[in-house]
């Protein structure tokens, strides 16, 4: 879910989860065991939420349910829910503006808390391909963020 960020449905997630359970089925004797069994997996579903992201359909049905995602109810503060809400809505807007591949590094890193080491291993990319995604994917946030927030202000 962090992957394909919060604009997904439910039954989106349900359907990427089934599909990745299928592919691991489908591809557990290939499994050599030359890497760990998280690393293997993180991989095959990294690849299926890529090729559910490249729909460019899905893609715009992603961000319109982002911008249109209600508020929380149940919150004690809601104000201060409320604008944390809005915030995160910002953020992954934002984040939904990077490629898939930029997108994939810094959720991994940022969110999951993965190294650069396994996030190499996973997407099966150098360590140093790594680096200059989450570099760039940092920046190019930064700059969506700004942009965002300007034209917020008007």
């Amino acid at each position: 879910m962090r992957l394909i960020g919060l604009g997904a449905t439910d039954a989106d997630v349900q359907d990427i989860v089934q599909e990745v359970f299928l592919v691991v089925h489908r591809s557990l004797g290939r499994f050599r065991g030359e890497s760990k069994v998280e690393t293997w997996l993180y991989g095959i579903a990294i690849r299926v939420v890529m090729t559910h992201l490249r729909s460019w359909r899905r893609h715009r049905r992603l961000v319109k349910a982002l911008e249109a995602a209600p508020e929380p109810q149940h919150a004690i503060d809601v104000e201060r829910a409320a604008a944390s809400s809005e915030e995160l809505r910002r953020v992954w807007r934002c984040l939904m503006q990077l490629t898939p591949e930029k997108r994939t590094v810094f959720v991994l890193y940022e969110v999951e808390g993965m190294s650069g080491k396994e996030i190499a291993d996973v997407l099966e990319i150098e360590e140093a391909t790594v680096r200059t995604r989450l570099f760039h994917a940092r920046k190019e946030l930064m700059a969506h963020l700004e942009t965002l927030r300007r034209a917020e202000e008007v």
